[in-house]
């Protein structure tokens, strides 16, 4: 019996000593996350943030040359994916200023991103430190590039200037330049020794990386180069420009070889396949066309109706993939038969105005991208695009009820939405100019918007009809709102005024 005992009492104290240990345990162990917001929306947040919708304006993209990671450069720093599962792996960003350029070096290692006021961090994308920030332009920093063996990071700038790095250790270089006017595109050659930087005005230069001389300097275009590209064997050069074309080059003679011409708007991006037998264009509106290198001949055209300003095209490592973007979404074509497999998205163009629902539940966003946006509020996720507006959003606000969405644009229209089907309930067309703002009367039976004309209209939810339209602003009316009770509407002008005016009985 005292055996028994002994062991019961030798059992017990093993328990507690047990759970003496989980409780430390568990006291060590991180706080979980109250809101149940989904886990990208908090990569990196600011200070104080709770919590991010959207990935930010998208400016460019690249691959790493192994082909396991995709580099997405936004307005907010870089998103670093899985190219194969598309899984978001990181954010690099310090939440500092608004990011223009951006690269990732070859081995994948390294990213350097350029900032609107003339900074330029390098980052180590293992651990998402930021390593260094470079601040030596003085004006937005336009274009960066890696040379082929990462050991150097060239940046261009609306300055003109041109300036070399070293990205072991962020050092300044000799050898930086001054362009009469600002560069808009830099590429190392694929042995790393010449160094291309265009324009604009159209002039495309040639250097001599060790020594820092101009070699053969390219003229042709009539308008501002955006985006040029080296063949894998470095000996032709591709550009595109506002002037509508695609133009080939002699990286030797500096010989113009073939100006390819089927686009209709100004051409953003140019880049040649891994084998060098392809070259692949996006204009203005987001069209990709394919040419074959040796003939110039036009092979075929990628379009998904994509009518946003293209911000960069490239090929996958393998060639297989032919990845195009807009300011929105990442598009990924299948290279030979043009078809395409999939969409990334998230990310939005500039955002105007943002509007939570009455019960907290959802939030709405307007933006330049011509479609407002339904947030779900808990977990972050993107809920509706909102696509009838034919230009930029402006202004989104929901009614008190919480069954209507008003969105107005610059296309001089205002929508009114059904929030819970999602469907478009009326479109209200009076305004002359562009509309910038509305809102929704307590009472959810009164709409006042203002316009660009320095007008304010009022119009009854009941009849869709305008009640009255209020003129006395000696600039564009940027902002309205209703009093409380709602018998007032205030409107705000860029003439540096606030007028009050009485909402009409209905």
């Amino acid at each position: 019996m005292f055996i028994l005992k002994s062991r019961i009492v030798l059992f017990l104290t093993f328990l507690i000593l047990v759970g003496i240990t989980a409780c430390q345990q568990n006291q060590r162990l991180p706080k979980p996350v109250e809101a149940n917001y989904d886990p990208v929306t908090q990569f990196r947040l600011p200070e104080g943030a709770k919590a991010r919708l959207g990935k930010g304006t998208i400016q460019g993209i690249e691959y790493s040359a192994d082909g396991s990671r995709l580099a997405v450069f936004c307005s907010i720093g870089v998103w670093l994916y899985d190219a194969v599962t598309l899984q978001e792996l990181s954010l690099l960003t310090e939440n500092s200023d608004y990011v223009y350029s951006g690269s990732i070096s070859q081995d994948g290692t390294r990213a350097a991103t350029g900032f609107h006021n003339g900074s330029v961090h390098i980052w180590n994308t293992t651990t998402g430190e930021l390593l260094y920030t470079l601040n030596e332009h003085r004006l937005m920093v336009t274009t960066i590039s890696f040379s082929p063996d990462g050991t150097i990071l060239a940046t261009g700038g609306l300055d003109g200037h041109m300036h070399l790095w070293r990205t072991a250790t962020g050092d300044h270089l000799k050898g930086t330049t001054r362009h009469m006017k600002g560069i808009m595109s830099i590429r190392f050659s694929p042995d790393g020794h010449m160094l291309a930087t265009a324009t604009k005005g159209g002039t495309i230069n040639l250097w001599n990386v060790r020594t820092g001389e101009t070699l053969n300097p390219l003229k042709g275009h009539d308008s501002d180069v955006n985006s040029i590209d080296f063949s894998p064997d470095g000996k032709i050069l591709a550009s595109c420009s506002n002037d509508e074309t695609v133009r080939l080059w002699d990286t030797t003679t500096g010989e113009n070889i073939k100006t390819l011409s089927e686009h209709t708007t100004w051409v953003e991006s140019v880049r040649f396949s891994q084998d060098g037998k392809t070259l692949a264009s996006q204009s203005y509106g987001g069209r990709v066309l394919l040419w074959d290198v040796t003939s110039g001949e036009f092979l075929r055209t990628l379009d998904d109706d994509i009518f946003l300003e293209g911000q960069g095209i490239c090929f996958s490592p393998d060639g297989v993939t032919i990845v195009s973007a807009n300011k929105e979404e990442i598009y990924f074509w299948d290279s030979v038969s043009g078809k395409l497999l999939k969409k990334l998205k998230g990310y939005s163009t500039r955002i105007h105005s943002v509007d939570f629902s009455r019960d907290g539940l959802k939030i709405a966003t307007a933006s330049d991208e011509g479609r407002a946006r339904l947030w779900d509020a808990t977990t972050g996720r993107l809920l509706t695009l909102f696509d009838r507006h034919a230009s930029r959003d402006k202004s989104v606000h929901f009614s008190p009820g919480r069954k209507i969405l008003a969105s107005d644009s610059e296309d001089r229209k205002v929508h009114l939405w059904d929030v819970n089907t999602r469907k478009l309930l009326r479109t209200l067309k009076g305004h002359d100019n562009k509309v910038l703002s509305v809102r929704l009367s307590p009472d959810g039976q009164t709409i006042a918007s203002a316009n660009n004309d320095r007008t304010v209209t009022v119009w009854n939810v009941s009849g869709w009809d305008p009640l009255v339209s209020f003129s006395g602003h000696g600039s564009i009316v940027n902002e309205v709102s209703f009093s409380p009770d709602g018998r007032t509407i205030a409107s705000a002008s860029g003439d540096g005024t606030v007028l009050l005016w009485d909402v009409p009985q209905r």
